[in-house]
């Protein structure tokens, strides 16, 4: 019986000049890896009293989708969210 193991990392760089740096990496067995980068920036600061962050986004590795799952993808998106 072979046993699939997964490892994730996830780490939070902070703060600079209201400038947020998020990353999440993956590694599956074999050579499945992905790692995302989340940059994000409070739109109050642009616009006035919207709550929104504006976020761009870059993503590199496997399984982005259940229909790409064993094929590698670069992606960058930019957007709204209201999170970060």
């Amino acid at each position: 019986m072979k046993i699939r193991r997964h490892r994730r990392f996830r780490l939070w760089a902070g703060v600079v000049f209201l400038l947020a740096l998020a990353s999440f990496a993956r590694r599956q067995d074999g050579n499945h890896e992905s790692l995302q980068l989340d940059l994000t920036y409070p739109t109050m600061r642009l616009f006035g009293s919207f709550s929104l962050y504006l976020d761009v986004q870059y993503f590199t590795g496997y399984g982005e989708s259940l229909l790409g799952y064993n094929k590698k993808s670069d992606e960058l998106r930019a957007g709204f969210s209201l999170f970060r």
